[in-house]
């Protein structure tokens, strides 16, 4: 396994956060997935992640807790790998709770039945499904199947009802890549009636997803010509540079960690040191955070 790689101390960032009145985190839970999304850059591959229990994680959520406390509004985001596969999810998103925060998920959605997502509708404020495509040829090239077999699309419409009908909040991702950038999905958007739905270019994040770049890289040009086939009132794009240091990630092992060089650089794990001295070792952006559309109304009204 390669050293992690830790940052030079960012004072800047520091002082930025302390001043900010709205703030959204990614817990990134596990590396363990039961798809193999080609795009992912989230395999965590220079990252321990032995070290996933119950007790950890609680630690970590403890730590960010009292680092970010004094921002009025909060929100953590549970994501993986897949989540859902982690038996104490449950524990940790009502930890969150308990803590003050809005919660979210996203998962693939292979694991969602109409019971559990009405368990999740007092334990989440919104629930986002990963969708990249609707063809089963391209989802099968994409890795996104289970048992080599794609979701389909009447599958992901009844996931997308049911949350809405528990009164959670519905969100769905897309990544444009070369594999879909041609791909009409507004029809499908407009029956699933997101609140929000996330358009990312692809990112090439070395180590992670590098090696397949060259086969799922698209241009800015093929990237815009997506996001005027299928324009949607609640659509929220993002380029690839865009992402690049305006999202404040918790590795699985407890690390923040950043994406500003293409590559993943972590911090030290949050159940050894404070938040302060987590965040000093990566790279944040308030300011393309918010350019971004990070800042939105994410709480639940109950």
């Amino acid at each position: 396994m390669m050293p992690l790689r830790f940052r030079t101390p960012c004072i800047i960032c520091i002082r930025r956060i302390r001043r900010m009145k709205q703030i959204a985190l990614n817990y990134h839970l596990t590396a363990k997935c039961n798809m193999r999304c080609a795009g992912c850059f989230a395999h965590f591959n220079e990252c321990n992640t032995e070290k996933l229990t119950l007790a950890n994680c609680q630690k970590v959520l403890k730590t960010i807790h009292e680092g970010v406390r004094h921002i009025p509004d909060r929100k953590l985001n549970f994501a993986g790998g897949e989540p859902t596969l982690i038996p104490f999810l449950d524990d940790l998103c009502q930890l969150a709770r308990n803590f003050g925060f809005s919660t979210s998920l996203i998962t693939n959605g292979s694991l969602l039945t109409e019971r559990r997502i009405q368990k999740y509708a007092h334990l989440f404020d919104w629930i986002g499904i990963s969708i990249d495509s609707l063809q089963p040829l391209t989802l099968e090239r994409l890795g996104r199947t289970i048992n080599n077999k794609p979701i389909p699309a009447d599958s992901y419409l009844k996931y997308c009802r049911w949350i809405r009908e528990a009164g959670v909040r519905l969100k769905i991702n897309t990544m444009v890549n070369r594999l879909n950038c041609k791909e009409k999905l507004l029809p499908f958007i407009e029956m699933a009636a997101p609140s929000r739905w996330k358009v990312f270019q692809f990112l090439t994040i070395s180590g992670e997803n590098g090696h397949i770049a060259n086969n799922l890289k698209i241009s800015s040009q093929e990237y815009q010509c997506f996001l005027q086939n299928n324009r949607y009132e609640y659509m929220v794009p993002e380029c690839d540079e865009d992402m690049k240091s305006s999202y404040l990630m918790i590795a699985p092992n407890g690390a923040l960690f950043d994406n500003s060089e293409g590559k993943l650089a972590y911090s030290r794990p949050l159940w050894q040191v404070t938040w302060k001295e987590a965040l000093n070792e990566i790279r944040f952006s308030y300011k393309k955070f918010r350019k971004r559309g990070g800042c939105y109304e994410w709480k639940l009204k109950r």
